[in-house]
């Protein structure tokens, strides 16, 4: 069949966001509090197995392999890619934890959840375009204003706490 496009049983949308914009907004807001919710579970359970290893690298491979053991694989229709990919995404948990902390890791799991809930499409005439925009609009990024923009001194500060190397700034 050309031209027909099947979505795997594990990528369906949610119906509550076409329908109104009143129960798009509560799937939207029900979203941030159990992305809160599991975002601090699974910082938590990190932690956990931190401390329980007393290394880093031990304890994310002990996450992951424990994130894939117990989530079930039902996005894809194979049961090994279903696995792999679970364990692509433990992992990159992992590393949003580790490098940028629980925030980040609460913005990426909103992300997903609003682009896997929400029907997302690129043609703007069709009738839930609406929709498109409203999960578009909830995950953007809006930029600094001029008025809050940072001096360079401030942007080399936050380059060299990323690399995590001290700099002298002489005045």
């Amino acid at each position: 069949m050309l031209g027909v496009v099947t979505v795997p049983a594990g990528l369906r949308v949610n119906v509550e966001t076409v329908v109104a914009a009143r129960l798009a907004a509560r799937v939207m807001l029900s979203a941030v509090v159990g992305v809160s919710v599991q975002a601090l579970l699974l910082t938590f359970l990190f932690f956990l197995l931190r401390a329980l290893f007393r290394n880093q690298w031990i304890a994310g491979a002990a996450f992951t392999i424990l994130v894939v053991s117990v989530t079930p694989a039902q996005a894809v229709n194979h049961p090994l890619l279903g696995v792999a990919l679970n364990a692509i995404g433990a992992t990159l948990v992992i590393f949003i934890t580790i490098r940028f902390g629980l925030l980040a890791v609460m913005a990426a799991l909103f992300a997903m959840s609003m682009l896997l809930q929400f029907p997302t499409t690129m043609n703007l005439s069709t009738w839930y375009a609406g929709t498109t925009l409203f999960a578009y609009a909830a995950c953007w990024r809006w930029p600094d204003t001029p008025s809050k923009r940072r001096s360079p001194d401030d942007h080399c500060l936050r380059i060299a706490s990323w690399a995590r190397i001290r700099v002298r700034i002489r005045v």
